[in-house]
């Protein structure tokens, strides 16, 4: 995620590691375990090829001490199974669901809840995810019921826009989004903002959603982040300022809030959780139908795609095209010249990096600086960043800009940066 730092009035502050002895037998091949953890279930599980990535999905218990995990499990589904077809037709999506359901219902009946205790079980992807202590984790592997286990990883925000630069002034005067609904799967929206319905949930802007991160059904933004991605797709048309509203200003929203209260990060599985959301209810109104998801997150770095890495984003991703969903995916803001962040990386979705939408003459502004990844082929090493910090000057508009992820994967480059758009609490 990009970072902005002040170049004025930084303060240093260095902390000392403490490094200790492992005392286990075989400590120096795995890392430090925790007390008591059997290195040998751990070396096993290393070597386990159902596990993908075993050095992440053991991490924290080599490396954090911790006594539990959290991870997607992909369960194993009979060969003449053709989901992405089934989904095409909406009355098979019950069907599909019901089938998936009493997988994972037979699947978890094996289990000790104490070791594998769930957390999503998702509706059209054969999986679910779970914390799972090691030895809940080796029950897995053995099952013969599961294809392949991942890491349930963090993603973290991205943002962008422009209407300007997109021409889509022009395009706003012959379609406005009437008839379609836009998911945004992000921080939630604020739906008292004016811009965006106002006057509570559901309401003639947003009409529905849903809180995947904390389960519950109002996906109220308490972040910020969300309400200013709704404001770019589909904020009510007006002059406030230099904001004119969204690009698709007469579309309706969805509010799926992926993130637990105020934090502004969300796990793999809430992503997941929250585009499943999305065609289960996409025909909630037949006259707004939801055809577009937005999700501005992403996390982690991929040269080609990444679909037989991922598998769960893989099929959930496969799944929301299989429906006539078109799903966009911010490329990232790690700076990366030649890769990109998940879930941009699936095949299935459309990937989109950012632009300046206009001659800002330098980004970030006199003082400050950017932070960037050490994986960028540009920026400078060291201090006030953890890793590389960059300054755009000049920064014009239709430049790439530096902070965001590129590669010839990529699909679409779009307009971004100090845009004007909804603010948490009604500003701009």
């Amino acid at each position: 995620m990009k970072r902005i730092f002040s170049l004025i009035g930084i303060v240093f502050v260095i902390s000392l590691s403490l490094m200790l002895d492992p005392s286990a037998e075989g400590a120096e091949e795995i890392g430090i375990a925790s007390e008591g953890v059997s290195t040998k279930m751990i070396n096993d599980l290393l070597e386990s090829p159902r596990i993908i990535k075993p050095r992440s999905v053991l991490e924290d218990f080599i490396e954090n001490r911790t006594t539990a995990t959290r991870v997607i499990i992909n369960l194993r589904e009979d060969k003449t199974v053709d989901a992405f077809n089934s989904l095409k037709q909406r009355n098979n999506r019950e069907r599909v669901a019901n089938r998936v359901h009493a997988l994972i219902e037979r699947v978890l009946r094996t289990f000790d809840p104490m070791q594998v205790k769930t957390i999503h079980r998702f509706t059209y992807m054969a999986g679910f995810s779970a914390q799972v202590t090691l030895e809940g984790l080796e029950a897995l592997v053995r099952d013969d019921n599961v294809l392949s286990i991942e890491k349930d990883n963090l993603l973290f925000p991205n943002l962008a826009q422009g209407i300007p630069l997109m021409n889509a002034s022009g395009v706003r005067n012959l379609y406005n989004g009437s008839g379609v609904a836009v998911a945004i799967c992000d921080t939630g929206i604020d739906y008292n903002h004016p811009s965006l319905g106002g006057g509570g949930f559901p309401n003639g802007k947003v009409i529905g959603g849903y809180d995947t991160g904390d389960n519950d059904n109002d996906p109220m933004d308490l972040q910020g982040h969300g309400t200013a991605c709704a404001g770019i797709a589909a904020g009510n048309p007006g002059a406030v300022g230099d904001y004119i509203g969204g690009v698709a200003y007469n579309a309706k929203l969805y509010a799926v809030k992926i993130t637990r209260g105020r934090e502004s990060s969300a796990y793999d599985s809430d992503l997941i959780e929250g585009w499943e959301w999305c065609i289960a209810h996409q025909y909630d109104d037949p006259d707004n139908p939801i055809l577009v998801v937005s999700t501005s997150f992403g996390g982690g770095r991929y040269f080609g795609s990444c679909d037989n890495t991922l598998r769960a984003y893989a099929a959930a991703a496969g799944n929301v095209a299989a429906a006539g969903i078109s799903l966009f995916v911010s490329a990232g803001n790690d700076g990366y010249c030649d890769s990109l962040g998940a879930p941009a990386c699936l095949s299935s979705v459309i990937s989109v990096g950012a632009v300046y939408d206009a001659d800002l003459g330098q980004n970030p502004p006199q003082g400050w600086v950017g932070c960037i990844s050490y994986g960028s082929c540009v920026g400078t090493s060291g201090p006030p960043c953890d890793e590389k910090y960059f300054v755009d000057a000049p920064a014009f508009a239709d430049q790439v800009a530096t902070y965001s992820n590129s590669a010839l994967f990529l699909n679409l480059l779009a307009p971004s940066n100090w845009a004007t758009t909804t603010k948490l609490g009604g500003g701009y």
